[in-house]
């Protein structure tokens, strides 16, 4: 289980254990928030963690851009087969990826599972029963909320603190 205090430090975990120490996977060059933080002179970091000799630590850089995606903390390694673990920043409660703050705008979202397939969703409803396309953890319930699907709901989402208000969170129909 990788269990963080913020993205970051989930990001951090993954290069210091996994050996994936490499930033673009966690900050894509495409994405409007990442292109904002470079125009404003912000150097693109070249890892997540430093490492000099026996000792490590996060690279600020890093920690200085917004991150690409969120991700399912505290995920357990025999989650049920299907549950979210890596999505891309945006998805909102009501399964909608959000205009202002998604990678992708509203155009949808790339999805990792704890199984390794990967999906992308223009919405998180099916486009005709409006139905959710996930599972609430441990059931076999539908539900589009990013919160129902993950162990211990929306508390154990993590992200780059983009969004502008409250509002962001709420369960909204569409």
């Amino acid at each position: 289980m990788i269990a963080a205090r913020d993205i970051y430090g989930w990001a951090e975990k993954i290069a210091r254990y996994g050996d994936m120490n490499e930033p673009t996977m966690w900050i894509l060059d495409f994405d409007v928030a990442v292109a904002e933080k470079a125009a404003e002179g912000a150097p693109m970091p070249i890892s997540v963690v430093n490492r000099v000799g026996t000792s490590s630590q996060l690279n600020p850089e890093f920690k200085a851009y917004p991150i690409s995606w969120e991700v399912a903390n505290r995920t357990e390694p025999n989650a049920p087969s299907g549950t979210p673990l890596v999505w891309s920043r945006g998805l909102k409660p009501n399964g909608s990826w959000d205009a202002m703050d998604g990678v992708f705008k509203d155009e949808g979202g790339i999805m990792a599972f704890t199984d390794g397939h990967v999906n992308w969703y223009a919405s998180m409803r099916d486009e005709e029963s409006r139905s959710g396309l996930l599972k609430i953890y441990g059931q076999t319930q539908r539900t589009y909320n990013i919160g129902q699907a993950i162990r211990g709901g929306s508390a154990n989402i993590l992200r780059s603190d983009l969004q502008s208000s409250e509002e962001d969170f709420v369960d909204e129909e569409e």
